[in-house]
């Protein structure tokens, strides 16, 4: 087999020069921002090679940067805008809010109803809080879940991402060669910076193998507080659960005294009630974020009302829980707006654009010739250049990343803006016309590929 090297860096220069001739003005900005932010960004995941485009605006469905260039979004800033971009109703609710101040250190309202809202579509909390991001939101889930069990230690799933904080950045993108034996998973941390007496309370398990989770809940049972795990795996690569997973997560973590958190910041796009609803799995704690803030900073945690009262300052040892924008006025009218305009049939025609898409990729697949995985449920979904059957996250991290680097550009130069691993979700103003727009650059991207694919990866060819 030739040198992957060289093949890759040929591949890529011709896919990079394209990218180069359409976005003359992100390079020029770029090299600027280079002298004031690290690397020039100031958000690890946006970046990308050779460097990343700078947007000038979004409307709807697309995004313009500033260039110029139209793309489609498939990508809505990690799938937060599930309504798009500038949508009007939450413009509207905005606006208003904005004359009227941005932020009290004081109660409002609103709060009162986002918090109603969200408890009404989640059968499972009872009692809500509101933070800044998804990280805060899982943050103090497991705070939480450690001071009403008075236990310490929690279990996450290997290639879970749950946020970026100390305790939740153990083995997230572990190499292959570091994740040690599948039913004991080393506890990897995600980089320096992270002290070993946090990460030895982090335990870790496989996504997907009930009987490893309970051999691990069971021997750490009087140490273990909760379980945190994602109903599915977003930035592992969108893996659904299988075989009644979640289900056995839960009879398992109530027959060891153990807390059950859900990770739905990703998740709660894809029904009225989240994936716990689709599932019918009631977990003691949810975190969210997201959509929950309709495009604008946002997290949230929730659940029992025995376990959430722990947080009230009028118990006799609360946990302190502040932030100096926790629940502002402007998030939440967003927040608001955006569940007024997520009804059930709002979601369930979006599944539905997102599963018909789904089944027109893996036709485009087949007539290209390459193999690969389309993973995902509903409106969220991640393609991975493998010939596996996609179950945890030591299937997606043996796949073919360099062709998902590759494909990223490719789709880039075809009008298509959607993660560099590979993931895309949708969102409501899309209709067939975008979704068929993202077929055909798919195609034409695939097509560039396939010599690649073939040169390195012979396996992943159907036909010669």
């Amino acid at each position: 087999m030739p040198n992957e090297q060289l093949v890759f860096e040929r591949f890529y220069g011709q896919i990079e020069k394209k990218y180069l001739q359409r976005t003359k003005k992100s390079r020029e900005i770029y090299q600027e921002a280079k002298r004031y932010l690290p690397g020039g960004n100031t958000r690890s995941v946006t970046y990308f090679k050779p460097y990343p485009l700078f947007i000038a605006y979004g409307k709807g469905c697309r995004l313009y940067d500033v260039e110029g260039n139209s793309l489609i979004d498939f990508l809505n800033n990690f799938t937060s805008l599930i309504l798009g971009h500038a949508h009007p109703r939450i413009v509207e609710a905005v606006q208003r809010q904005v004359e009227k101040g941005t932020a009290y250190a004081a109660n409002s309202e609103s709060q009162y109803k986002l918090a109603k809202t969200v408890c009404d579509r989640l059968d499972s909390v009872d009692m809500i809080r509101f933070a800044n991001s998804g990280t805060e939101g899982v943050m103090n889930a497991i705070k939480g879940s450690r001071a009403y069990t008075r236990k310490d230690k929690f279990l996450k799933m290997e290639g879970g991402y749950n946020g970026t904080w100390d305790a939740v950045q153990v083995s997230v993108k572990p190499k292959l060669d570091e994740v040690g034996p599948v039913e004991n998973p080393n506890q990897v941390p995600e980089s320096l910076g992270i002290p070993e007496n946090v990460v030895k309370d982090t335990l870790i398990t496989p996504f997907n193998n009930s009987e490893i989770a309970e051999a691990i809940i069971r021997k750490h049972r009087e140490e273990l507080a909760a379980v945190i795990v994602e109903p599915v795996m977003g930035s592992a690569g969108m893996i659904p659960p299988r075989d009644d997973f979640l289900k056995a997560l839960r009879d398992i973590t109530h027959d060891n005294d153990v807390l059950l958190i859900f990770d739905e910041v990703i998740t709660f796009r894809l029904s009225r009630g989240g994936a716990q609803e689709i599932y019918g799995v009631k977990p003691d704690m949810t975190a969210l974020g997201k959509i929950i803030g309709g495009g604008f900073p946002v997290g949230a945690f929730g659940g029992r009302e025995d376990i959430m009262e722990i947080f009230s300052p009028e118990g006799e040892k609360p946990i302190s829980h502040s932030g100096t924008f926790n629940g502002n006025p402007i998030t939440v009218e967003a927040g608001l707006a955006t569940m007024r305009e997520l009804t059930h049939s709002a979601i369930e025609n979006l599944n539905t654009l997102g599963e018909s898409l789904r089944r027109e990729a893996l036709k485009i697949l087949e007539e290209v010739g390459v193999v690969a995985q389309l993973s995902g449920c509903g409106s969220l979904y991640n393609l991975h250049f493998t010939d596996k059957e996609i179950v945890d996250y030591r299937c997606t991290a043996s796949a073919n990343k360099t062709a998902n680097e590759l494909l990223h550009l490719a789709m880039i130069n075809n009008g298509i803006f959607m993660a560099k691993r590979s993931m895309f979700d949708l969102s409501t103003p899309m209709t067939k016309e975008e979704t068929k727009i993202f077929t055909e650059a798919l195609r034409k991207s695939l097509t560039e590929l396939r010599p690649y694919i073939e040169e390195t990866a012979p396996h992943l060819i159907t036909r010669r």
